[in-house]
């Protein structure tokens, strides 16, 4: 019996109507599903009652199942690359959101979505990730989340200028006066990345972008680097310290005596696109002829 692993967004209102749905969806196809277990709760809340066995850790779907399904828009697909990115799953996004680039199924064809799947009518990618760590002026090194969309560099207070120092592989390229910096890779390029200026990627790409936010100089044009280019970000004396995002998460204090360095990295998950799907176009269709 197929096996599939279900990542849902609890906070997607149209969650609640497509859910039970989908559940009689896949028992008409005889597919197994088991749910990531710290949504039950929630589930129970609304009025979805499903079986204990149903229920499992992150860990035991990775490592048991081959085919995780994120439910929601592009927050929750980022949410459920980084919960399973050690693991060799092949992930798939339901989109219920809005404006949306990462999911490969809208609500309305999800049957034949799932009919391709069992006939493995797709196609796998990889993704880059962005590792990173931060080394504080004793030498300590403090890891900061793996990110597959972009890592965001600046100040928490709005319109307040800082100043950022950039090396590539351990070369100075320049300082940027902004609102902050974006490291990004080409799936976080139609992201924040895009609306700062930045070009777009294809998701296949394995290039990183570096993108200023509001620069306060005639210097500031993005920049794409090689998936083996080391970035090193540090501070002037003048900037005390500053605040650092992880794909939109968390919130690290970098001080003026802390390096942080990113670096491409890959994990062993992979994401399923369909065949007739093409990024271009769809990139037109959401982007284009729906502005």
């Amino acid at each position: 019996m197929m096996e599939f692993g279900l990542f849902p967004n609890m906070g997607k209102m149209k969650l609640y109507d497509f859910f039970p749905k989908f559940l009689k969806l896949l028992e008409r196809k005889n597919i197994n599903f088991y749910i990531t277990e710290d949504v039950k709760q929630r589930f129970e809340a609304k009025g979805i009652f499903i079986s204990e066995e149903h229920y499992k850790s992150v860990q035991w779907i990775g490592e048991h199942v081959k085919y995780v399904f994120s439910i929601g828009g592009d927050g929750s697909f980022l949410e459920a690359s980084k919960a399973f990115s050690r693991y060799s799953v092949f992930l798939v996004g339901i989109h219920l959101g809005d404006l949306g680039f990462l999911n490969s199924i809208l609500m309305e064809n999800v049957e034949q979505r799932i009919e391709q799947i069992l006939h493995e009518e797709y196609i796998l990618e990889s993704k880059t990730f962005l590792a990173s760590f931060l080394i504080h002026q004793d030498g300590t090194k403090e890891a900061l989340p793996a990110v597959i969309n972009d890592i965001v560099i600046g100040r928490t207070e709005i319109g307040k200028m800082v100043r950022i120092q950039l090396w590539i592989n351990n070369v100075f390229a320049q300082q940027y006066p902004c609102d902050g910096l974006i490291i990004s890779t080409a799936t976080g390029s139609t992201g924040y990345a895009f609306s700062c200026g930045g070009p777009i990627l294809h998701p296949s790409s394995n290039e990183l972008l570096v993108v200023p936010i509001s620069a306060h100089t005639l210097s500031k044009f993005s920049a794409v680097l090689s998936n083996d280019a080391q970035i090193k970000v540090t501070l002037p004396e003048r900037e005390k310290e500053v605040r650092i995002s992880a794909d939109g998460n968390g919130c690290y204090c970098m001080k003026q005596s802390d390096t942080l360095i990113i670096k491409c990295c890959k994990r062993p998950i992979r994401f399923i696109r369909f065949r007739d799907q093409d990024f271009w176009n769809d990139l037109t269709e959401k982007l284009v002829r729906k502005s």
